[in-house]
């Protein structure tokens, strides 16, 4: 299995993200190749998609606002009902539930949103 990381900033662009038109383009640009290489891959048996997720709070995420507090005022909650952006490690768990051939098998070609709702708001 081949797996993109594409971003629920692909959907559209919102008010306050303005400045992320071109990652949000490159994103765009992700889904279509997944899509295209999924044509390919298929005939090798080779699944092939991309997790369009949502704010993720890496540490590297935390540090660019310069902590913790900065990066929990500055980031809005982009989940329904007021979830916190997602913790790498519940990523981490769809990653997984993907990458096994039994839960995972018919998921190809796919651009899978894994961003709480955000994409919907």
């Amino acid at each position: 299995m081949i797996l993109n990381a594409s971003s629920s900033a692909a959907e559209r662009i919102k008010l306050g993200l303005e400045n992320f038109g071109i990652y949000a383009v490159c994103k765009r640009a992700m889904d279509m190749l997944t899509n295209l290489a999924a044509l390919e891959a298929g005939k090798l048996h080779v699944r092939v998609n991309s997790i369009k997720s949502g704010a993720v709070a890496t540490a590297s995420a935390i540090g660019m606002f310069g902590g913790k507090d900065s990066y929990e005022q500055v980031m809005p909650t982009f989940q329904l009902g007021g979830v916190a952006p997602q913790s790498p490690d519940e990523l981490a768990q769809f990653v997984l539930f993907l990458a096994d051939n039994c839960t995972g098998r018919f998921f190809n070609g796919s651009n899978l949103l894994v961003d709480g709702g955000y994409s919907v708001m």
